[in-house]
Formats: C-alpha cells, structure tokens, sequence
C-alpha cells in the first residue's frame, strides 16, 4: 500500500506498542502482548508431517513448539537458517510458535491504520491486519490469527501428537 494513500490518511490510527523486524529488507511489527520471548535462531529438529511453513520444532524450556519460518508462509525466497536469524516466540491463542525472521529492530509504538477488507491485496500481505507509516517508509502489522487456518492447525496438531513427548 503506497505511504500517500488516502487510506491512510483518512483513517484514524490505534496505538500499538510492537516489536519491529526485518524479513529480506522489508520491515514488519507484531503486538509486543503477543510476543513471548525472543532467541538467536538455533537448531531445529524436524517435525514429520506438518504443514508446509512449519521447519521443525525446538525445545523451549521442555515444550515442543513449533518454528514457523515466516518466508515460506509469505512466498518469499528460502534460505538457510542463519546464526545471526532469530526466533520470535509468540502466542497464537492457547498455541505457541516460534517465528523465524532475519532481524530484530526493536520495540516501537506505531500509529496503525487497519488493512481492512481490501480486495487487491498481494497474496502475503493477506496476514497483515494494518499498517503504520513511519518517516522512512512503511511497516506492516502481522495478524497472527491468520498465520494457520484451521485445516493447517488440525494438521500441526496432529504432528505434535504424533512426536509425543519426544524433545526436538
């Protein structure tokens, strides 16, 4: 969505208090109360037959969570996990994942004007909720809720079923 659009400037903005990070040089935000913790990015064990976007799981504290690496949800270019990647622990509901993403930015609190219903939106902005225009540039709001529909979240489900009490 363009820094000028109307949109944006006639709808009025909610404060959010976010965490910033970067995925191949562009910048995204989550609500801060949805984050958990945050790690260097670090081993991770495969998880047998789960969705597409989910890489494997890692052991937090002696629960199996799930990574979801954010590039293969939004289509973008795959690479390697990276030391310098971080995981991003978050709660979605009662379920807790971990986000792979390049960089952390920091925590800000952003004017955010809500996405809406907009009809042309690019496949990967389809999980953006709003967005916050900042002096350089624009940030997008992921909407967790939609990270997993609900046939992705019955499969992850039985995935973690399956592995049981195995740690990763």
């Amino acid at each position: 969505m363009p820094e000028n659009s109307s949109v944006i400037r006639s709808t009025p903005a909610a404060r959010l208090p976010a965490l910033l990070f970067e995925i191949v040089e562009q910048r995204f935000a989550l609500g801060i109360a949805d984050v958990m913790e945050l790690s260097r990015a670090c081993a991770v064990q495969p998880l047998q037959q789960a969705p597409q976007m989910i890489i494997g799981a890692v052991n937090l504290r002696g629960q199996v969570v799930p990574v979801l690496d954010v590039r293969r949800r939004l289509g973008l270019p795959e690479t390697a996990i990276e030391p310098s990647d971080c995981f991003v622990f978050v709660r979605v509901g009662a379920r807790r994942l971990a986000l792979r993403v390049d960089r952390l930015l920091g925590i800000e609190t952003l004017s955010v004007i809500p996405i809406g219903d907009a009809p042309n939106l690019p496949a990967r902005l389809a999980y953006v909720s709003g967005v916050a225009a900042l002096a350089d540039g624009v940030i997008f709001i992921y909407d967790l809720e939609q990270f997993l529909n609900d046939a992705e979240s019955a499969v992850l489900d039985r995935a973690l079923s399956r592995a049981g009490q195995d740690e990763p």
